[in-house]
This record gives structure tokens, sequence and C-alpha cells, in this order.
């Protein structure tokens, strides 16, 4: 059998394939025998076909070690043998063979993974010591299993035993350089990270073992980190490769301990300034200047400067990461980053400065790095200028630095570097300097070749215009057009982008200057887009393009005639769908900002074209597109719409129903929520000719509420609702009421619906419309609403057991239920709280402020203080993105300007919520104090909280 399996082992490695085959057939007959397995790793252990041996051996594992596996097939090795195996599996991670390393180490912890700590309790003990002994070959096969060990396997009770002895044979093997590979050092900080971690996560059952534990080692790892940080290789591509990514993983964890409350002694000396802080920051500078090969590229390649040189680029580099590290040392000891990152500027540049005169050709490199560090942070990096926070002279940096370097021609890139720089701080500018950067920014697009400068003056001229009064930059409008115009045509990818971008800014400046270039605008714009309707990226750009020009009454008629033929013959002719898409997303632009009553032109041609497509087409996208373009048309021009008839007799307001009614047939997809949109609308606009068909239209929205599943789709139904009840109340509720739909009334479905999503809805005007409808509903007094049974809080369970997904369909998640009205106080009392630019601010405030999050147990400092996360739960933090979204987000207005008028978008929805809250406490408006004793206690102190005239 020995023989055999000798041979059959060799053979496997044959080049022939047939051999090959066989042998491999071969084997898995061999594996059913008893004592095939030892014999299998004794070949291993000999080094026989060593490479093919331990494959095969990490596949036997995982069919064959225990029937635990999901792979598993008969028969089991009994207990003697995988002794044996765990030994020589275990002494193949010392082998001299990398490969045979690799591939132990995987079996070590698949067997681990099974067998530990029951069946082989010594085995960390046993990694460490092999720790130990400094070998390469040793340390590198016993890293590889612990990564794999502290991801997915240890103990509370292994991790408090083991980790003070492996911590410092960590520490020893990543300061071993020349000894061990990056790699492994940089295992040494992924194992050391996860450490923190579990100590982080074990805090609630063990709070005081953290602190003690991690403070008096921690200084002693963030030195070694800043030493790893300040050595530099040049000249040898292979080891900056991996220099590289161990100081990638030095970066992860400074990152990660920046946001640990206990960390703040380490970045900061007793008196509050930088101490490890400022080394830190130097290091980021020194890692933001650019190579030689980025250089090189940059130099020729404008698409890929624009794209790495962005500052939410995806592509990452040591210069991105050291930008990302600055951030979130920015994020947490904001005022001590920016005097630090001042303070390191102002030495930088003076260095930088000797090395020029002593004759350094790479000098330019560490001011240019220094600048957009700076710029990067340019807000904060003046706000705390000019409240005193920050020590820095600026004006000086201006006048003696960046001006010198905006005409340093014979440094492309950092000449480039100071115009962007320039316009970073362009609110800072005092009227002479801003005039002088914006003329020496327009000579850069004008007359310089060079693309770096070509570049950042396409950047910093969006600034400018962004920030600075129109009089600095209208008198170079002309030079801008023509300029940017001419680039269109030699640009492509992401610097096409940058240069349409630009050319938006520059057509807002002065309509009648930008009405005398049409004919040079025009064409070009159309141009780009017929040469790219499918690029999503161009064609947004394009469409915001399409808006200005079309906003502008001087330039409208002229842009309009010579763009139409060609989006009509899109729409007409040709079938690819994401460019008849983009089409009518031309073509809204053009209709919305356009006049009304809109050209006739527009109804009898294009309408007709339009309406006809959507009704045969159930491409998404187009449907999508189209009903944004058919609101508009109803918005500008309702009555010329419901005058044009077709051959049939059929008016446009037939034909926009008939599609209406065919989207909202149970069978077809949902949209992303404009079709809600168009219906509301059309009764807007429409008013009494489309009454004899409005029932039947909302029933088939009730009843298409029913099964809708995608938020987006369910507030736009659900507006539709909303925007009716604001003023036809009663009849709306009286209809929904005697719907039935499959056995349930349409007001129990709508309810059931509106008040489970109102808390997602999105938009500053829709939220508003939400809100004050469901007000109107409680305030009527309706028995049929107080009825209704909805859905409240969730049921919490005191289960350990993990849920996971097939668990969680055969056990989903339990409600309360209450009633519609109960439901209603409680969702306008969380509106309330989130309807005030003056309490966000304040809550913001008082979350950032480290003491707030303070506990009594004294070990938070290890909780995370980050700012917050748009996906955390609402009831856990104050969601920023909550904010925006529910605050402030005016999508749905700058999407419709018409909402501007509107008396409920006027209305400050605070002061009408506090006015309706205590209305209906001091009238018991439909049984109102009864209705509050059934909200938690938390909503009854907002409650009493309110009434009494306190903040809530």
């Amino acid at each position: 059998m020995d023989k055999a399996a000798y041979e059959t082992l060799s053979l496997v490695l044959s080049s022939d394939p047939n051999i090959r085959q066989a042998a491999e057939s071969r084997l898995k007959e061999l594996e059913k025998l008893p004592g095939w397995f030892k014999l299998k790793i004794f070949i291993a252990s000999e080094r026989v076909s060593s490479q093919k041996t331990a494959i095969n051996l990490k596949n036997y594992i995982e069919t064959h070690w225990s029937p635990s596996n999901n792979k598993f097939i008969d028969p089991e090795p009994n207990f003697e043998i995988k002794a044996v195996v765990r030994e020589l599996a275990f002494n193949g991670l010392s082998d001299p063979s990398n490969k045979i390393r690799v591939a132990s180490a995987y079996v070590v912890s698949k067997i681990a993974n099974n067998d530990w700590p029951e069946y082989w309790p010594n085995l960390l003990d046993l990694l460490v010591s092999q720790l130990k002994t400094g070998s390469p070959d040793q340390v590198h096969g016993s890293m590889r299993v612990l990564n794999e060990f502290f991801t997915n396997d240890i103990t509370e009770q292994q991790f408090s035993q083991v980790t003070p002895l492996l911590l410092p044979e960590l520490s020893r093997i990543l300061q071993s350089e020349g000894i061990h590979s990056y790699k492994t050092r940089g295992r040494a900080i992924t194992i050391f990270k996860q450490c923190i971690e579990i100590l982080v996560m074990l805090k609630e059952e063990h709070p005081e073992t953290i602190e003690p534990f991690l403070k008096p080692i921690l200084p002693e790892w963030l030195q070694v980190f800043s030493n790893i940080l300040k050595k530099r290789t040049i000249d040898n591509e292979e080891i900056e490769n991996e220099e590289y990514g161990l100081k990638l993983e030095v970066v992860k964890f400074v990152g990660l301990s920046v946001r640990k409350k206990a960390a703040k002694p380490l970045f900061e000396n007793n008196d509050g300034k930088g101490g490890f802080l400022k080394q830190i920051i130097w290091i980021i500078i020194s890692y933001m200047q650019m190579t030689e090969e980025q250089a090189e590229i940059w130099s020729s390649d404008a698409n890929q400067f624009v794209a790495d040189d962005d500052d939410e680029t995806f592509n990452y580099s040591v210069r991105v990461a050291a930008i990302d590290l600055l951030q979130v040392l920015l994020d947490k000891f904001s005022e001590q980053s920016l005097q630090a990152l001042a303070d390191t500027t102002k030495h930088l540049i003076e260095e930088s400065d000797k090395a020029r005169a002593a004759g350094d050709t790479g000098w330019w490199k560490m001011q240019e790095a220094c600048l957009k560090a700076i710029g990067y942070v340019s807000d904060d990096f003046l706000s705390m200028i000019q409240e005193s926070k920050v020590n820095f002279d600026l004006s000086g940096l201006f006048e003696h630095v960046v001006f010198k370097h905006i005409t340093a021609t014979e440094n492309p890139f950092l000449q480039g570097r100071a115009i962007v720089f320039s316009s970073q701080f362009a609110t800072f500018l005092s009227e002479e300097f801003a005039s002088r950067y914006v003329a020496a920014t327009v000579e850069a697009i004008q007359r310089i070749e060079s693309i770096p400068v070509k570049v950042s003056a396409l950047r910093a001229l969006q600034n400018f215009c962004r920030h600075l009064d129109t009089q600095y930059v209208a008198p170079y409008q002309s030079n801008i057009i023509e300029a940017v115009a001419t680039l269109l045509n030699v640009t492509s990818e992401d610097s096409l982008i940058l240069v349409l971008e630009t050319l938006e800014f520059a057509i807002k400046i002065n309509n009648e200057v930008t009405a005398g270039y049409e004919h040079v605008i025009g064409p070009l714009v159309i141009d780009v887009w017929m040469k790219n309707p499918t690029d999503h990226l161009i064609a947004s750009v394009i469409t915001d393009l399409f808006e200005s020009l079309a906003s502008n009454t001087t330039a409208y008629a002229a842009f309009q005639a010579r763009a139409l033929p060609s989006l009509v013959n899109i729409i007409n002719n040709v079938t690819d769908s994401a460019a008849i898409s983009s089409a009518i997303d031309l073509i809204a632009s053009l209709v919305k900002g356009g006049p009304s009553p809109l050209p006739p032109s527009y109804v009898e041609h294009i309408f007709p074209s339009l309406i006809h497509l959507m009704l045969m087409h159930e491409d998404r996208s187009i449907l999508q597109s189209g009903e944004v373009c058919l609101k508009y048309f109803i918005q500008k021009d309702c009555e010329h719409i419901a005058q044009w008839t077709d051959t049939s007799g059929k008016t446009g307001l037939d034909y926009v129903i008939q599609y209406i009614a065919k989207a909202l047939q149970p069978k077809e997809s949902e949209s992303a929520g404009f079709l809600g949109d168009l219906v509301v609308k059309l009764i807007k606009k429409a008013g009494n000719r489309i009454v004899p068909v409005l029932p039947d239209l909302l029933k088939a929205a009730a009843t298409k509420l029913e099964g809708a599943k995608t938020a987006t789709f369910i507030q736009s139904l659900v507006m539709i609702f909303a925007h009716l009840m604001l003023n036809q109340l009663s009849t709306v509720v009286e209809f929904l009421s005697t719907l039935d739909i499959n056995g349930r009334s349409g007001l129990e479905i709508l309810l059931n619906t509106w008040l489970e999503n109102h808390e997602s809805f999105q938009g500053y005007y829709s939220i508003k419309v939400s809100a004050i409808a469901l007000s109107k509903l409680f305030l009527s007094g309706d028995p049929r609403i107080q009825g209704i049974q909805v859905k409240g809080d969730l049921v919490v369970t005191n289960s350990s057991r993990i849920m996971t997904r097939s668990r969680t369909r055969k056990d989903p998640d339990q409600y309360t239920y209450v009633s519609a009205n109960v439901k209603i106080i409680k969702l306008l009392i969380s509106d309330l709280q989130n309807s005030s630019d003056s309490d966000i601010k304040r809550d913001y405030e008082e979350y950032d402020d480290e003491d707030s999050v303070e506990t009594d147990d004294g070990c938070d400092e290890w909780e995370d203080v980050e700012e917050p996360s748009p996906f955390a739960p609402a009831e856990d933090y104050v969601v920023l993105s909550e904010y925006l979204d529910r605050g402030k987000d005016l999508d749905d207005v700058d999407d419709d300007p018409e909402i501007k008028e509107d008396p409920v978008y006027l209305m400050n929805l605070r002061d009408y919520l506090t006015d309706f809250f205590r209305h209906c406490a001091m009238q018991n408006e439909n049984n109102f104090v009864q209705l509050c004793s059934e909200l938690n206690e938390e909503y009854q102190q907002k409650i009493q909280s309110l009434i009494n005239g306190e903040q809530t």
C-alpha cells in the first residue's frame, strides 16, 4: 500500500492530463482506506510530492475531518490518526517551503476550528512558543494561524490568558526589520488591532480590565508605528511596495485608536497641544508628496490626474491614505490637529526652501503636499483662524508663497496646486488678491498647455464661481467660455466631465453673455451628448447644462430649436433603452426650464411621441424618466394637453390617465417614486377635467399600495392621498372607507402603510405634507380612524440566540398593535423634534461634546466616539442623515420650483405642530389625554415638556 500510495501521489503531479486525472481518481479510492490519512501525512512530512499532497490534505480536512463540516463525507479518521495529523500539520508551520507553511497554516486553522480547545488545548501555547524562537519560518507559519484565530475562534478565557504573552512577541516581530517579511510584520499589527477590538467588545462584561491593560502598552506601540512611518525607502520599487502595505496597516490602526477616548492623552500633551499628534501630522504630509511615478503619469494622462486628484477619489494610494488619516484626526481632535498642521506646514515650507537653495530639484513636492493638506481642510482651517483658535499667518502664506507659485511654470504641479489653493480660500481673499488670482486662473486655462495646470485651473474656476461675488468672475466670462469650449473637443472621460462642470458654472455668471455664445455652446453640448448618450455620469452633467440653458430666457428659443430634433429622433427611432431614457431626461429639462405655456410644438409633436412610447414600452428607466417629463408637461401646459386630440378624438389628458391606469395595474413593476408626483400634479392642474375618473384612479392607487414594497414608491402613492386630504379630508376618508380591497377597506390599507413608512419619507416638502395631513386626520375625530389598528413598537425578547436568516423567516419580529390615532401622535412628536434648525444644531453639539457620552462605569474611554452613522438606529444615535433628509433636504423643491409658492412649504412645521399638541391637550381633542397615556414613558415625558413650554 505504501508503494501504491507513493506512486499515486507522484503521478498526481504528471504533466499528462490523462495520467494526472487517473491518479486523482485513484486517490479518492485510497482515501476510504482506514490507514490512508496517516500515510498521506507521513508522505507529506517526508516532503514527497509536498505541494500537491498539502493541497490534497486541505481538501481532506474539509470533507472527512468532522461530521460538523458542511462538506463531510465518511469515513471520519479515528482519534489516533487525528493526533498524528495535528502534530504533523503543526510541524508543517516550520517547513522551509513557503507554500508548505501556507498550506499547513490553513490545515491547522481548519482543524482548530473543529478541535480547539477540547481536543487541542495547548495549541495557542504552541503557537506563542513558535513566535519566541524568532525563526522567520516558524514565525511566518504561526502568525498566519494566529491571524485566523483572533478573527474567528478565540474565547474570552483564552484571550485573557494568551494576550499578555502574545503582545510582547508581536511587538518584537513588528520591530524586527530585515528578519521578518513586511507581510508578517503587518500581520502583527492586524492581530494587535483585533486584540483591541475584542477588548472593546468585552467591555460590557469586564469593564475593569480594559484601561489598566491597554494604557501601559499603547504608547509603546504608537511609537513603533511612528518609527515605521518615518522610514521611507527610495529607488527600490519592490521594497517601496512592501513598505506601503505595512504602513497601510499602521494607518488602519491609528484610525481605530483615534476614535477611542482613552487614546486622547496619546495625541495631546498636558497643555492640550499636539504631542504624538504632531509627529503623525508631519508623517501625513510627508506621505502626501507625490511620487515620481505619479508625476510622470499625471503629466501625460489628464483623465488619470482628474480621477486621482479628486478629494473623493476611489483610487487608493499612499497619498490618499494620508489624507484619510488627516480627516480622521480632524474629526476627533479638530483644534489640536489644525494647529499641529499649521505649525508643521510652517516648518516644512522653511525646510523645503533650504532644500531648494541647496539645489534639491524635488524641493517643491513638500510644499505642494503642504498646500494640498491645508486646502483639503480649508473651511475648518479658516474658521479656526478667524476664531483665534489656530495661530497661523495665512496672509503671509498667500503673499510670500502661494502667489509666487502661481507663476512657477517650471514646476507645473506646484503651480496648479497654488491655483487650486487660492480658490479654496476664495472667501478669505481681499478684493485685490481675488482679482489677481481669478485673472491668473483664467490665464492658465487659456495659455498654459501643461495638463496639471489646466486641470487645476478648471477646478479653481468652479470654486471661484461658487464662492466669490459675480463681479470678480464676470469680466472673464467670455474668456472662460471660449477656453472651455475649445477643451470640449479634445477631452474625454473624467477630464471631459470636469470641463463640462466648469462650463456649467461659467454659463450661470451672466445670462446675456451666455446667450451670445449659444451658437458655440449649444452644438458642442449636444455633440458631446450624442457621442455619450449612455454614459450616466456625462449624461447627468449634460442634463444640468440643459436645465441652465433652458432657464436662460434669452438663449432658450435658439437652444431648444437646436436640441429638440436630435432628441425626438432618438425617442422615435433608436432602440437603446439607456439612450432613450437620457433623451427624455433632456427633453424634461427643456420643458422644466421653458415658458408656460410651452411653445406649441411641444404638445403637438413631442408629447404624442412621448406618451406613445410610455404606453408601449416596459423598460423601467424609460418609464421613470417619462413620468418626470410628463409631470413637467402637465405643470407647464396642462390646458394645451387637455385641448389636444389625436385623429380618434382622444385628448392628451385621456392618454395621461390611460398611462397612469396602466402603471397602477398590480402586475406592473414599482417605479422609483415619480408616478405619485405625476398624479398629484395632474389633480392640481387638471381640476374638474378629471373628476369623472378620479375615483377609479384613487381605487387603483389604493389597490397598488396594498402590495407595494419599495419605500420610494410607497411614499409616492401615499402623497396622492395626503395632498387630497389637505383640502378634501372628509371626502377622501369617506371614499376610502367604502372601498373594499381583498376584504379590507381602503382606509385601513392606507393608514397601515402610511403610518408604518412615514418616518422614512424623504424630502422637506413631502414630510411637511405628510405630517400636516396626519394632524388633520387626527383632528377629524372620525371613529373609523380610531378603530383601525396599526403596527406599534417592536416586541423585544430576552432570547440570546443569534437570529440567522432561516430563524428570522420561521420566527419573524413581533410588534405591538395600537390605534391609528396613538401612532399618529407618536409620529408627530418625532417630526416636531426634527423640524427645527436650532434644535438640530443643539442636538449635534451635545452629541459631539465628549462629556455627554460618558457613563458611570469609568471605562467608556474605549467606546467609539464617531460621528453619527447614517445607518445607525435612530433610537441609539443622533442621526446626521436624518437632519439632512428630514430637515433641509430640498431635492423635492429643486425638482419642482412651484413648491416654493405652496403655503404648506412656507409653513413653519415646528410652530404648527407645537400649536397642534397644545391645542389637543387643552381641549382634550379626540380624547387626546387618554390616548397619550398609551404611549411609553419617553413619549409621555416629551408631550408633558411640550405642554409645559419646555424644549423637546
